[in-house]
């Protein structure tokens, strides 16, 4: 049932965004894999990922679905924003172009101005270190002489093997079942998904943050709520997520004309390093690899997750995990030693840490280790090695011209596309002849080819075959170009969108009908003389020689309308309905910003199929219903009112009626100065055992003020090892008098931001020998003397200890001669 309702949903989708006036290549669905993975993308470039050998270590992972539908695409898709206009990235694109050497399907559409290029590419994966994940890349340009706001949304729709409700697992999170979102810092650097999380036999993983443009929002949801949302989709924290999908996206920024941003994501397969010997699995996750490009690592922090399970039928006791990393690597966050405690039969838990490279720069690699040990269990370690890819001079390797054979008619121009791939496996177009591309044809007389790779036929053109010669500094390629006369083809098939249509009485529309022809072209035959239309019954409706369809004067029923061209057939169902019915509902702000403490009157209208609009405002049948109710509350009557303590940030409005929904918009603002940043002084502190530091915590605000922070209630403290370090509520640092020697974190935060303070523990001076005074004593019966005492360090500094409680003196005859414990001696009148 759900895939049926998936291609339903996909069909009217299609009719209701795709613009289908312009032709473009048809070639159909492509294809590209090797022995791990395959991806697959149909003709409107909507694409799906599954396996074909899978993990090599993983038997059951064959040929398995890692999104739905596989190999045959339809409920994933891309939107595409644009100044606030949604557009899929469906339909209204060059179809797809593969190639089996780069391993890669290449699609492009051009959306008010703003030139898109999709990139599937399997590549290399930072965890498993093989090629068996896909790298999903936007390149995104504005052809426009305006700047535009544009954003980008990946809606993937995963299933994992059979399961089209594939469970997730976060790091620092774990299982993920319910809707669940994260926003900027709070977004993981990756995510995993599972065909069952018990006895996984599947599984996938996401990367999300070694980019360097890094998404603002992640979403874990339903796929049937998300997939009629291309955009301002709101989770409801806590629902099941069912059957899941996953959101990516990146918030509309302006794009000046001619710059071009890329969005880039990772898709693909996963495994993990483990021991599972019972009676205690363990096992470690997380990249296999860094990024340095001369100054910095990427990603850094990274994260690492460890997952122990009793996989015996006895409980395993007393467990303790320990992270080990090498020198030159810190803990940023997580614990260095855990007390994990008991695990019963089956039981699973997760841990993870946030590692943070110091000084690894002349490292190839560095060896991280898990150890467990338990009381009836034997001590076990998985280790796991981080590769360090040097990407501070990145080289091009090779180029690539996108198609590389075009067939033009005489009279035509046609644009191709160069892409260049670089040693740090990044890919950049190329086409412009600012990259330092140059374009050459061995014929004039056929064609010519401009700087920015724009292919022109003249009208005279002799016909053939040419050979296209693309270069950048030693490298190049080429691509045969084929110059055909324009005569008509027979077509293979036509089309006519849409395939069904509903109409009240007295409206018309306009019918659109291509063909399809053997030499891959589409064409627009709407208008064309010899196309014939016929409508099986006019009572119900009339339609044109020129495709228009009109219902003026008809009765309320069904029937066919006839299109013929070229000897090939379609029909088109048209139902005329009767009495009007519930088109839409309108909604009297699709956003609003408010303050803290203020409200609106919200406005609904209905619109009807014959263009009436009815209030309904408070209608008995109209539900509202806000997705925060800690920001924002909404009464059945459509009056918002935002929380005086409502935190700030965006909170969604959903309205209902007779089957049609709204999604609107309540922004909660503080129209006072805001929170910039915080700053905390200072940055580093060096503390011997047993001393304390205060922290400073000034608030940097929006109107250039400062605020003193440090002990205010909204700032937190944070110790990552507390066997290091311990921090009070108002900022001040203990480092305990046992504490290991190295660096602990301190994590401060107020109103959302953060900083980390590092405290390196120090030993401190030790002592070296004591001194004395006097040596000797005469004492008569009766009397008293003091000694002094002074301890002399290793950093040639005295400390006098005379009273010191660590001071501790000892008499060898108490008859002879009693000492207190500040060093004062009495000798006994009868000694």
């Amino acid at each position: 049932m759900k895939k049926i309702r998936k291609l339903l949903i996909l069909l009217v989708v299609c009719l209701l965004f795709v613009n289908l006036s312009s032709g473009f290549a048809y070639y159909g669905n492509q294809n590209v894999s090797n022995e791990f993975i395959e991806i697959a993308v149909n003709d409107t470039g909507r694409f799906t990922i599954g396996t074909t050998g899978g993990d090599i270590e993983n038997l059951q992972d064959d040929n398995k679905k890692l999104l739905y539908g596989h190999p045959s695409p339809n409920t994933s898709y891309t939107t595409v924003r644009i100044n606030g206009t949604d557009y899929y990235f469906s339909g209204n694109v060059q179809s797809p172009v593969s190639n089996g050497f780069y391993k890669n399907i290449i699609t492009e559409g051009t959306f008010s101005g703003i030139k898109v290029k999709q990139i599937l590419s399997i590549v290399k994966n930072n965890t498993t270190q093989l090629k068996d994940t896909v790298e999903v890349r936007y390149i995104v340009s504005n052809t426009s002489s305006v700047a535009k706001n544009t954003g980008i949304r990946i809606m993937m729709d995963t299933m994992l093997g059979n399961n089209d409700s594939a469970p997730f697992r976060i790091p620092g999170i774990g299982e993920v079942t319910t809707e669940t979102e994260f926003v900027g810092e709070e977004i993981p650097p990756y995510w995993q998904a599972f065909d069952n999380l018990n006895n996984p036999t599947v599984i996938a993983h996401g990367s999300l943050l070694n980019v360097p443009n890094k998404p603002d929002k992640v979403q874990f949801t339903n796929w049937g709520r998300t997939y009629n949302s291309p955009w301002n989709f709101y989770i409801m924290p806590g629902s099941p997520n069912g059957d899941s999908a996953v959101n990516i996206y990146w918030n509309e920024k302006a794009l000046e004309p001619g710059e071009t941003r890329e969005y880039v994501t990772y898709y693909g397969l996963s495994n993990f390093i483990s021991e599972q010997n019972p009676p205690v699995s363990l096992s470690i996750a997380g990249p296999s690899e860094i990024n340095f490009d001369g100054d910095v690592f990427m990603p850094n922090p990274m994260t690492l997750t460890s997952y122990i399970q009793n996989i015996s039928d006895v409980q395993a006791e007393n467990l303790q995990l320990e992270l080990k990393l090498p020198e030159g690597v810190t803990l940023v966050t997580g614990e260095a030693v855990t007390e994990i405690g008991d695990l019963t039969p089956n039981q699973e838990k997760m841990y993870s840490w946030d590692i943070k490279i110091e000084d690894l720069k002349d490292n190839d690699e560095f060896i991280i280790e898990t150890v467990l040990t338990g009381s009836n269990i034997e001590e076990k370690s998985v280790s796991k090695t981080i590769h360090i890819n040097d990407i501070s001079n990145p080289v091009l390797e090779d180029i690539q011209i996108i198609p590389n054979e075009v067939t033009i008619f005489k009279g035509q121009k046609r644009s191709i596309n160069v892409l260049g791939y670089y040693s740090n496996q990044s890919i950049k177009d190329l086409t412009s002849a600012e990259s330092g591309t140059t374009y050459s044809i061995d014929n004039g007389q056929v064609a010519s080819v401009n700087d920015e790779g724009v292919i022109d036929v003249p009208i005279n053109s002799s016909g053939g075959s040419v050979q296209l010669t693309v270069s950048n500094g030693e490298l190049s390629a080429t691509a045969t170009i084929i110059v055909e006369e324009n005569i008509e083809d027979t077509p293979n098939e036509i089309i006519v969108l849409p395939g069904e249509i509903s109409l009240e009485k007295d409206q018309y529309y306009q019918l659109e009908v291509f063909a399809y022809y053997e030499n891959g072209t589409r064409e627009n035959i709407t208008f064309k003389e010899n196309i014939q239309y016929s409508s099986l019954d006019e009572s119900v409706t009339k339609v044109n020689n020129e495709g228009l369809i009109t219902t003026f004067g008809s009765i309320p029923g069904e029937t066919r309308i006839n299109i013929e061209y070229m000897g090939l057939s379609k029909d088109v169902i048209v139902k005329v309905l009767g009495e009007p019915v519930l088109s839409q509902i309108e909604v009297s702000h699709q956003y609003i910003e408010l303050d803290k403490g203020e409200s609106e009157q919200l406005f609904v209208n209905a619109v009807l199929s014959n263009g009436e609009r009815l209030d309904i405002t408070d209608d008995d049948k109209i539900t509202y219903q806000s997705y925060d109710n800690n920001r924002v509350h909404v009464t059945n009557a459509g009056f918002i009112q935002v929380l005086p303590d409502a935190p700030l940030g965006e909170v969604g409005i959903r309205i209902a009626y007779e089957g049609k929904t709204k999604n609107i918009t309540i922004k909660v603002i503080n129209s006072g100065p805001t929170l910039n940043d915080i700053e905390v002084t200072p940055e580093k502190i060096e503390l011997e055992r047993g001393k304390t530091a205060q922290i400073g915590v000034t608030a940097l605000m929006s109107n250039g003020e400062t605020k003193e922070v440090t002990a205010d209630e909204g700032t937190v403290y944070k110790s990552y090892d507390l066997n290091r370090a311990v921090v009070s509520e108002d900022g001040s640092i203990q480092v305990p008098i046992n504490a290991p020697l190295g660096d602990v974190g301190i994590r401060v935060t107020h109103g959302g931001k953060s900083k980390t303070v590092t405290v390196t523990i120090l030993s401190g001076p030790t002592l070296n020998s004591l001194e004395v005074t006097p040596e000797k004593i005469e004492l008569e019966r009766g009397k008293t003397a003091q000694i002094g005492v002074t301890a002399l360090m290793s950093n040639g500094e005295t400390k006098e200890v005379t009273a010191d409680e660590g001071t501790v003196y000892k008499s060898y005859d108490l008859n002879r001669a009693v000492v207190s414990e500040d060093g004062s001696i009495q000798v006994p009148i009868n000694a």
